[in-house]
């Protein structure tokens, strides 16, 4: 998909040094926010199966 988005274009070694140089606490961020993403998601299942357990378990 990011190569449609990017018309075929792909970034060089050093753009993408230079980005991550340029952007350290954007960066930091964003990865903070995925973890906490998954983190959430991965509790959303679990909780979502114990309910299926439970339920099953009461019949």
């Amino acid at each position: 998909m990011s190569m449609w988005l990017t018309a075929g274009q792909k970034p060089t070694y050093k753009t993408v040094a230079d980005f991550r140089k340029d952007n350290p606490k954007a960066l930091k961020q964003v990865f903070k926010e995925f973890i906490l993403l998954k983190t959430l998601k991965k509790s959303k299942v679990s909780i979502r199966l114990n309910i299926i357990v439970q339920t099953q378990m009461q019949v």
